[in-house]
């Protein structure tokens, strides 16, 4: 009984601290549903939306971008080290002459850093070196439109690589070049879009919900428990 009492707590508190390392440093649930305003469920981070919609997310409210000068804008934090973006996402079809072929879900400015979704129907996570190198782990298999899917990018800064899951599958990895480093960014979150030269591009078509960042590279178990949780 005294086994069974030790075993039942040590996996109690190994579950606990699992869950205390995996705190993101912020969650954007989109559960406004209205206005033009949003912020993260602490109310530590807060932007703007342009000309998306409110819509019905994986849970709750999600926004629906019209691949057209929508998006949204969150001034952030700057993330020296490893890290990590999850979002649910359901992509719309995208046209198949789209500029670079690439949309942006999630990114960083200058695209030096995103989860973006492609007209050959997969998803990729990439990000730009300092000597002007696109690392990019894209997934191995097609994600067809108009279904939800649960995408995260983990860049392990220490391993020197970079890896896009996709429901809680490891789909795609990519080794960092060695002696470069990734692009330093101004402290702005996008969601819908990315930036190129000053300016927007990449317009996302579809809906985002639920979107975490973590200042860390999360592990593949850790990934596959953020999908299963959701």
């Amino acid at each position: 009984m005294k086994h069974i009492i030790f075993l039942s707590l040590f996996a109690s508190i190994a579950i606990q601290a699992f869950s205390q390392a995996a705190n993101p440093v912020a969650v954007f649930k989109f559960d406004e549903g209205t206005g033009t305003a949003v912020k993260d469920t602490a109310g530590v981070f807060k932007g703007e939306i342009k000309n998306a919609q409110w819509a019905d997310g994986k849970s709750g409210k999600a926004l629906a971008f019209s691949g057209s000068n929508s998006y949204a804008a969150i001034k952030f934090t700057n993330l020296d080290g490893g890290f990590t973006f999850i979002a649910w996402t359901k992509p719309n079809a995208i046209p198949a002459d789209l500029p670079f072929g690439e949309t942006s879900i999630v990114a960083r400015p200058g695209f030096h850093s995103s989860i973006a979704y492609t007209t050959a129907k997969k998803f990729f996570f990439n990000y730009w070196t300092t000597n002007n190198r696109n690392v990019v782990a894209m997934s191995s298999d097609e994600s067809p439109s108009d279904a939800w899917y649960h995408v995260a990018g983990v860049y392990d800064k220490t391993a020197g690589k970079t890896f896009i899951y996709v429901n809680g599958e490891l789909k795609g990895t990519a080794v960092s070049p060695e002696g470069t480093e990734i692009r330093k960014y101004d402290a702005v979150l996008y969601i819908g879009c990315g930036t190129t030269g000053g300016k927007y591009a990449g317009w996302y078509t579809g809906a985002v919900d639920d979107v975490k960042v973590f200042s860390r590279a999360l592990t593949a178990d850790e990934v596959r428990s953020e999908f299963a949780a959701q």
